[in-house]
């Protein structure tokens, strides 16, 4: 069983904040995205937590983050939140 997420605002709230946060900057210090990727890691779904632990790993001995590698992880965890709802409707969809 996963454990559900820790507030009931909706995934893709907590993506558009963290955005905003990333904005158009080249580069970002490695505690604050590491901050900021823990921050989604704890309200992601399940299906978008494998993507966050992937660049968690990659940026573990890093001082600085290339803000576009962070903007394209923000992208991925877009579509997989989608995806997972398109599932999830077609779920519902055909046991009903």
């Amino acid at each position: 069983m996963t454990a559900a997420p820790r507030t009931s605002i909706p995934f893709a709230e907590h993506l558009a904040v963290a955005r905003e946060l990333v904005g158009d900057q080249q580069v970002l210090s490695q505690g604050r995205c590491v901050d900021l990727l823990l921050d989604l890691y704890n309200e992601a779904p399940a299906a978008a937590r494998a993507p966050i632990e992937s660049l968690l790993g990659s940026i573990r001995r890093q001082t600085a983050v290339v803000g576009d590698d962070v903007r394209a992880l923000l992208d991925e965890l877009s579509v997989e939140v989608e995806m997972a709802a398109l599932f999830d409707d077609a779920e519902a969809v055909a046991g009903a």
